[in-house]
């Protein structure tokens, strides 16, 4: 038997007063499960306890990787869906009621989703307010309730599908997301069931 164990002894007073014997082994007897006196709860309230740097900031995990944030935003805008290099049957076969002449409209949510490290100073990826401005300034501005097909100008002679949309987005968003982030993905939901994903030149990360 170690030296000194034969003073060890159990538990013997329980939170709500009542004397029975806990399992915590105890050179108190007046252990009430509190840290102060049970070895066991000691050990447990140690391990429980959050990392903290100098002056009481939160430490981010250890070797931790990059992160994805994502922030949405809305547009409203009509368009039509027609190749004038095609005929106007052929037009109507393929696009059908997105070939009408008199135009149709969306309600467009685009998520913007940027990849990096956290900066160990703010807890950030990217400022989603910062990332917030950039959509509605490069996307929002000039396409909300405007027709895609002739009033915004950097999609001129764009046919304004979904996947032709993504791809003119992220012309538009990827430069001016500063390193050591960099824009991961675009998602674009035209309806509530159609919706594309673009993850840039590259295209997705392996699976």
């Amino acid at each position: 038997m170690p030296p000194g164990a034969a003073s060890a002894k159990r538990c013997a007073v329980r939170p709500d007063g009542g004397r029975q014997a806990c399992n915590h082994l105890t050179r108190d007897p007046t252990c009430a499960y509190s840290p102060t006196f049970c070895h066991v709860k000691r050990a447990t309230a140690r391990s429980t306890t959050h990392s903290t740097r100098p002056g009481g900031r939160s430490r981010a995990p250890v070797a931790a990787g990059p992160v994805v944030v994502t922030r949405a935003v809305h547009f409203n805008a009509a368009h039509r869906l027609h190749n004038p290099a095609r005929s106007a049957a052929w037009n109507r076969r393929v696009f059908g009621p997105c070939n009408h002449p008199n135009w149709h409209g969306h309600n467009y949510v685009l998520e913007i989703s940027v990849l990096g490290p956290v900066d160990p100073e703010t807890g950030y990826v990217i400022d989603l307010g910062h990332l917030s401005e950039l959509g509605h300034r490069e996307i929002v501005a000039p396409c909300d309730h405007r027709n895609l097909n002739l009033d915004v100008p950097f999609l001129r002679g764009v046919l304004p599908s979904t996947e032709n949309l993504l791809i003119a987005f992220w012309e538009r968003l990827a430069p001016h997301i500063a390193a050591p982030a960099r824009l991961y993905r675009l998602r674009l939901r035209e309806t509530e069931r159609n919706s594309g994903e673009y993850f840039g030149p590259g295209g997705p990360p392996p699976a």
